[in-house]
């Protein structure tokens, strides 16, 4: 089912989520979870988006991130 387009936040903050299908695990190792920390990070120093806040677990993560409006 396809979604509808999401909406341009006029403040440039969102919310992202994301699960691992079946709520599956997404990270089997710790190491996982600091390597997607550092290529989130990487964007965040090409100035592609801030990461404002971070919650990873092992089947979802969490992150408030900061993008300028029309990127």
């Amino acid at each position: 089912m396809a979604r509808k387009p999401r909406q341009e936040s006029s403040t440039g903050y969102y919310h992202v989520m994301l699960r691992g299908i079946n709520r599956d695990f997404l990270f089997k190792r710790e190491n996982e979870k600091r390597l997607f920390l550092e290529l989130v990070k990487e964007q965040q120093d090409d100035k592609l988006l801030e990461l404002v806040a971070w919650c990873i677990m092992d089947n979802h993560i969490h992150m408030m991130v900061k993008s300028e409006p029309g990127r």
